[in-house]
């Protein structure tokens, strides 16, 4: 979902809104900080690209759009060579399956 910027707001991916999220919790962004998705983890992140689960702003085509720790995101490779995205745990399993 894609909304119109309001004056005064600042442009680029240091903030958005994911209005997947729970109320108050949908800011998204590299200048957002928050805590690992992971419920057993208190590692402190940033809502950027670099810790979304599918690589992509909501989760892509095969992530939750969760955001994680370096520790709680990693890569498929199937047996064609074909590498997922970074993925969580709950999601890694699922591109296994597919």
């Amino acid at each position: 979902m894609v909304r119109e910027r309001k004056e005064g707001e600042i442009m680029g991916w240091s903030h958005g809104i994911d209005p997947n999220r729970a109320e108050g919790d949908q800011d998204i962004g590299y200048a957002i900080d928050a805590v690992c998705d992971d419920l057993e983890c208190k590692t402190e992140i940033h809502r950027g690209l670099a810790h979304v689960c599918g690589n992509d702003v909501l989760g892509g085509e095969h992530g939750c759009g969760g955001f994680f720790c370096f520790d709680h995101l990693d890569y498929v490779f199937d047996g064609n060579d074909e590498m997922s995205p970074q993925l969580c745990k709950a999601c890694r399993v699922l591109w296994k399956r597919r």
